[in-house]
């Protein structure tokens, strides 16, 4: 589930995200994006993205690995 993408990572409270679970990252182009992982079903990562919306990650969305690709999970 990505939270936030930042173009200056210094900015991200990873100490706030850790309360969401495991906090992974990655580049796209100049952007870092910053993803809780080890989720293991749909329903976990919709529960984890109602509780991380509450604490204020707004834009907080579900991914999916497909074929190497993280791609974003419709609602």
């Amino acid at each position: 589930m990505q939270i936030g993408a930042y173009g200056k990572p210094e900015n991200f409270d990873r100490n706030k995200a850790m309360q969401l679970g495991s906090v992974e990252t990655t580049t796209r182009g100049n952007l870092t994006l910053f993803m809780i992982g080890n989720l293991y079903s749909l329903s976990e990562a919709r529960s984890l993205q109602a509780l991380a919306k509450s604490m204020g990650y707004s834009g907080a969305f579900v991914l999916e690995r497909v074929n190497g690709q993280l791609v974003k999970v419709s609602n």
